[in-house]
């Protein structure tokens, strides 16, 4: 008979319990089988940064650069689980990958990029200066692992330089086109270039003198001189002229000014011979001024100690004139002393010319009535004669009659009155006796000899002294000779005359 031992119940445990965990094990292995995952293996190539324009919507699928590497690849966003497109800058995206059993995860940049809606740019830029990642600027911060095509597609003016004003352009960025504004503005100063000038003392000086050229992209309004140059100081200065564009931008540059020193003396004005009524005062400043070289007014004075008004005579007056510089000017005239009064005598002539002259003529015509009324109207004389111009016309509008120093002297009065610029000639010194005459030059004809002294007949004809020639006076005076003996009429030193018509 066989007998079985009974097992201890301690050793029907540990089978029980060991039998428990093969089942347990086999389980976790089955489920274990059923979930096994295994990580992706993606070239970093594949998957990049995105740059986007703010507010352009983002795909997971975005992210990924090339499709046959990435191709059955499904992605989301890990974190965050949805990008703010309207953050401008950088952020960090971690992208959830899954390809069959196998998952990964990944981070890579998202760059939100916002334009500028305008772009300052200063006149005178180059246009081919302008980039277009100037408008963009969070695209400089990019890494080159992003896919970033940025193109300006129109709106840049054909021109080499920017002008002032506006230009609208149209911008791709990853083929999402945007508009921006280039806003040229002016704010350089012009540029000059300046050189120093020397002037005379006096001369007045502008801006434009010291300028050699000047430049702005917008016009130049107004040049001026920061500090008056003083033209009356010789010497060197420092001269600064200001410079003001069309939008109120404004520059100074400096030259040096050297004023040479004064040589030009003080003139004194207004000063003329005088003819005074014996016993009548003379007021010798009136109508008399002396000034700079330079038109300024400066004191002069009047040396009259040798006049006698109360005897007859020719009395020498001296003017004088001192200048800040020291430069002296003097200026004599001769005060004649007469028995008669010069204004009577001109208010005689003026009244003579009443008579004779009538409205348009010319210089010419009314000297041609002067010389035929003198002719016509005075009588030759030889004992009558006076010592001046004034004493003469009286006595040929008083009494008619005189030598030929009167015919002179009346001729030469009424010719003044009339404005016809007119002198006295007379016969070279060193003949018998003297003969006086005029000079007179009516319309600017040129000087003409006038002598209207009371014609004597020659051969049969009377000669026609009126505005006869230099070569008449010759013919003239060989007529008179043959016919009367008298030699050397009409002959006289032309050193001391002007130039007279032949």
């Amino acid at each position: 008979m066989i007998k079985y031992k009974k097992a201890s119940k301690r050793k029907y445990d540990v089978y029980i319990i060991g039998f428990s965990a093969v089942i347990i094990i086999s389980l976790a292995a089955v489920i274990l089988a059923n979930n096994l995952t295994f990580a992706l293996d993606i070239p970093e190539s594949s998957i990049s940064g995105v740059a986007v324009l703010n507010g352009t919507s983002v795909a997971p699928a975005d992210f990924f650069s090339f499709a046959k590497e990435t191709e059955g690849i499904i992605a989301d966003f890990l974190e965050p689980e949805a990008v703010d497109v309207y953050l401008s800058g950088r952020q960090e995206v971690v992208l959830s990958l899954r390809s069959g059993r196998r998952i990964g995860e990944t981070a890579v940049p998202l760059y939100v990029l916002t334009p500028l809606p305008y772009m300052p740019v200063e006149a005178g830029t180059p246009v081919s200066y302008i980039m277009p990642l100037d408008f963009l600027p969070m695209a400089y911060i990019i890494n080159s692992n992003t896919v970033l095509d940025v193109v300006i597609h129109s709106g840049l003016p054909d021109y080499d330089v920017f002008l002032v004003g506006e230009y609208a352009v149209r911008i791709y960025v990853n083929n999402v086109f945007f508009y921006s504004v280039i806003n040229v503005v002016d704010t350089t100063p012009p540029t000059a270039i300046l050189m120093d000038i020397t002037v005379p003392m006096g001369q007045c000086v502008a801006p434009d003198d010291f300028i050699v050229s000047v430049f702005d992209m917008s016009p130049v309004i107004d040049i001026w001189f920061y500090n008056e140059p003083y033209v009356f100081a010789p010497g060197g200065q420092v001269v600064d002229i200001g410079f003001k564009d069309y939008f109120g931008n404004i520059s100074v540059y400096s030259a040096t000014l050297t004023v040479l020193p004064n040589t030009i003396p003080p003139r004194i004005l207004g000063v003329q011979d005088m003819l005074v009524q014996i016993g009548n005062p003379i007021i010798f400043r009136q109508g008399v001024s002396a000034e700079d070289a330079f038109g300024r007014p400066i004191n002069f004075s009047v040396d009259s100690t040798a006049v006698n008004i109360h005897q007859l005579g020719r009395y020498t007056v001296t003017y004088y004139a001192k200048d800040a510089w020291g430069l002296r000017t003097e200026v004599i005239i001769y005060v004649e002393v007469l028995e008669i009064d010069p204004i009577r005598v001109r208010e005689m002539a003026d009244a003579v010319l009443d008579n004779i002259l009538r409205e348009g003529m010319t210089q010419v015509e009314q000297a041609r009535a002067i010389f035929n009324w003198v002719n016509g109207n005075v009588f030759f004389a030889a004992n009558i004669s006076r010592r001046t111009r004034y004493e003469g016309a009286y006595q040929a509008m008083r009494n008619r009659r005189g030598n030929c120093f009167v015919f002179y002297a009346i001729s030469s009065v009424l010719l003044t009155q009339a404005g016809i610029p007119n002198m006295r000639i007379q016969r070279i010194e060193g003949t018998p006796t003297a003969h006086y005459w005029n000079l007179i030059n009516p319309d600017g004809l040129g000087w003409h000899h006038f002598d209207a002294t009371e014609s004597l007949p020659i051969f049969g004809r009377m000669l026609d002294r009126f505005m006869f020639t230099s070569s008449q006076a010759r013919e003239f005076t060989q007529l008179i000779h043959s016919y009367v003996g008298r030699r050397d009429h009409f002959t006289y030193n032309p050193e001391l005359y002007p130039e007279i018509v032949q």
